[in-house]
């Protein structure tokens, strides 16, 4: 039996540890001990709540620029990894050295990171690591520099610069040290657990996509009246209008709301909404509906767009922002955060969604498509991965 420690340190929403966890599940019925190191443990709680697993905080740098911000535009990998810490040697001295202390204490025999690149400099020629995520969090990795998928976004700082920094975190603390930072960010195995439509980096990848962990039944079109799932947060900086729309949509409609207050769940049952305490089954709730509402969250767009089902999308931070530009333009959604301006114009978009056979046209033929090329259950490879790993 080895110990795998599964690791994530940026990003907002608790969909990064739902998929470890899966894989985690997966290696631990071959008879090995998953140890966590996540951002987020609070948030994730109940995902670890029947799991006799070590679950720790992960190594944070407090106060740093986040993609979160409202003005972080990301033209490439590099400009996220810039605003994270690789631009300052002592900061991310402090940060990886916290990581190969974890690796010290745990004595992981694998890693398996998921949004988790300072983790990844730290691991470089001391721990097998295995790099899963979407598109925007696995950039491609065989060219020396990583790509740039928005040529108008700003550059936050010269890629160069950043390889410089982690160099010299490496010199300063022994060990390998790398000629370029796509061969670290990208682990000693990668896997894009995500569609090929999601990805900005798409045009330049040389393999092809794994698709997201889960297997998907061939689509079927939505049957009976109109409806919609909204799976949405309340922290989000227009919560009160997007609940509003749901409501004035005229549409029939469940939703889970993360943290929501009991204001807020009470005005939607009031108004015919169902409310969900926690999260139903998401295949089953974005089969059920004709449309699904949420801020594009990795698993939530995978299992709409494989369901056939037409989106209407409310970023709510980076990652998010560049899925839902990257899809904009298959006709399959609706980016609400740059097209939409108030409850009345989100509603209309709402019940047109629903009720047009148009957009579920498209979204049904794309779900046809990737069923067509395989592109999902990528668990089994990458459990195999692991396998191989471990010997």
């Amino acid at each position: 039996m080895a110990r795998i420690l599964f690791a994530w340190e940026l990003g907002g929403g608790t969909g990064y540890a739902d998929r470890l966890r899966a894989i985690a599940d997966a290696v631990a019925l071959e008879g090995h001990e998953p140890v966590f190191a996540i951002r987020d443990l609070i948030g994730t709680a109940e995902f670890f709540r029947d799991r006799p697993w070590i679950v720790m905080q992960s190594p944070l740098a407090v106060g740093q620029l986040h993609p979160t911000n409202p003005n972080f535009v990301p033209g490439s990998y590099a400009d996220l990894l810039a605003v994270n810490n690789f631009l300052d040697p002592e900061h991310l001295y402090r940060l990886v050295h916290a990581w190969q202390m974890l690796f010290l204490a745990l004595q992981p025999s694998l890693i398996v990171g998921e949004y988790a690149p300072v983790a990844t400099v730290a691991a470089h020629g001391r721990i097998p690591m295995i790099v899963t995520g979407h598109g925007y969090l696995v950039p491609p990795v065989e060219r020396p520099e990583f790509p740039i998928f928005d040529a108008g976004a700003p550059r936050f700082a010269p890629q160069e610069r950043l390889v410089e920094t982690m160099r010299a975190v490496q010199r300063r603390l022994g060990g390998a040290v790398a000629d370029t930072l796509t061969e670290v960010i990208g682990g000693a195995r990668h896997f894009v657990t995500s569609f090929a439509e999601t990805d900005p980096y798409a045009a330049f990848r040389l393999r092809a996509h794994a698709g997201p962990l889960e297997r998907y039944d061939p689509p079927e079109p939505p049957s009976g009246p109109p409806s919609f799932h909204a799976y949405l947060s309340a922290s989000h900086p227009r919560i009160r209008m997007l609940l509003e729309s749901l409501v004035e949509s005229g549409v029939r409609g469940g939703a889970y709301i993360k943290r929501a207050t009991p204001e807020i769940r009470q005005y939607l049952s009031e108004r015919g909404v169902t409310v969900y305490d926690r999260p139903p089954p998401l295949a089953e709730a974005v089969k059920a509906a004709s449309v699904v509402v949420h801020h594009g969250g990795a698993s939530t767009l995978a299992a709409a767009m494989g369901a056939g089902r037409p989106q209407l999308l409310w970023p709510e931070v980076a990652d998010q922002q560049v899925s839902a530009n990257t899809i904009d333009r298959l006709g399959i959604s609706v980016h609400g955060r740059r097209r939409l301006h108030n409850a009345a114009q989100a509603s209309a978009a709402l019940r047109e969604m629903a009720q047009s056979g148009e957009a579920t046209t498209r979204a049904m033929a794309l779900a046809r498509d990737i069923q067509s090329r395989g592109e999902h259950g990528s668990l089994g490879a990458i459990t195999a991965a692991a396998r191989e790993f471990l010997g």
